[in-house]
């Protein structure tokens, strides 16, 4: 348990603020993690939200909202890599935010979907919600649950809990 290990306290936010200061990047009204070398730096749909667990988990476990827009910011970097029927983009070129790549990984997607959620878990911010939902649609719709992804494991138990739908458990079950 962390709690009883205050010496790890000075690790962790050493982490978060060389995560911080080093990786997030704002453009147009949201926030991106980046990754890559200089000349050819990108932002991953994952590591967007990767970034919202640690800040939420920190959030959670030291009862400190001092990060809760940071998060909040790279939730409207997600939401932003969201179409309007729950498509993600996975690959972002930045500083330019033109998509590098469509699809990488099917992880991606619901680690996104589990992020946006753990967000709303802490603020209870509808559109946040919304969008998991949305995102849902598209997963059901093109039989994600084929993939076996552990993230969306993950994300459709917390959300029959939050919206017990049977659509929801019927995709969980599956």
């Amino acid at each position: 348990d962390v709690e009883d290990h205050e010496a790890y306290f000075p690790k962790i936010m050493q982490a978060i603020s060389y995560a911080l200061e080093t990786l997030y990047k704002e453009a147009d009204q949201q926030a991106f993690m980046i990754d890559g070398k200089d000349d050819d730096l990108e932002i991953k749909l994952g590591a967007n939200a990767a970034a919202i667990f640690m800040l939420c988990k920190y959030q959670e476990v030291v009862g400190d909202s001092s990060y809760l827009v940071y998060a909040e910011e790279l939730a409207k970097g997600i939401q932003f890599m969201v179409d309007q029927e729950g498509q993600t983009t996975h690959v972002l070129s930045y500083p330019s935010l033109e998509v590098k790549e469509k699809f990488r990984i099917v992880y991606y997607d619901g680690e996104a979907a589990l992020g946006l959620l753990r967000l709303y878990q802490i603020n209870q911010e509808q559109p946040l919600l919304d969008t998991v939902k949305l995102m849902f649609e598209h997963f059901i719709t093109k039989n994600y649950d084929r993939y076996h992804d552990h993230w969306l494991s993950y994300c459709t138990n917390e959300l029959t809990k939050i919206c017990p739908e049977a659509k929801y458990f019927e995709f969980g079950l599956n």
